[in-house]
C-alpha cells in the first residue's frame, strides 16, 4: 500500500471550488449587511452578519473536521469587510 501523501490541497479540486454554494450565500449575506448598514440598521446587520457566521462555522467545521482553522482564515476576509463596512456606513450616512 503506498499512500503518497503530497499535500491536502493537492488531493481536493479547490478549497473554493468545494464552498461554492456557501460563498454565494455569504455574498447574498454581506449584501443585506452593507444594505442595512449603510441605512443605519446596525442591529439587523449585526444579528445577520452573526447568524451567518454561526452558520458558516458550523458547516464548514462538520464538513472539515481537522481543519477549523481553514474556516476561520475564510472567515477573516469577511470580518474585515463587515468591520470597515461598520466604521464607513457611520461616516457615509447620505450616501443612500
Amino acid at each position: 500500500m503506498s499512500h503518497h501523501r503530497t499535500s491536502d490541497l493537492a488531493d481536493r479540486p479547490s478549497f473554493i471550488g468545494r464552498i461554492d454554494p456557501r460563498l454565494r450565500f455569504f455574498s447574498f449575506l454581506s449584501a443585506l449587511v452593507l444594505i442595512s448598514a449603510a441605512r443605519g440598521r446596525f442591529l439587523i446587520g449585526a444579528a445577520l452578519s452573526f447568524t451567518g457566521v454561526v452558520l458558516f462555522l458550523s458547516v464548514v467545521s462538520v464538513r472539515f473536521r481537522r481543519s477549523v482553522l481553514h474556516a476561520l482564515l475564510a472567515l477573516l476576509p469577511f470580518g474585515a469587510f463587515v468591520i470597515i463596512l461598520m466604521s464607513l456606513s457611520r461616516g457615509t450616512r447620505g450616501l443612500w
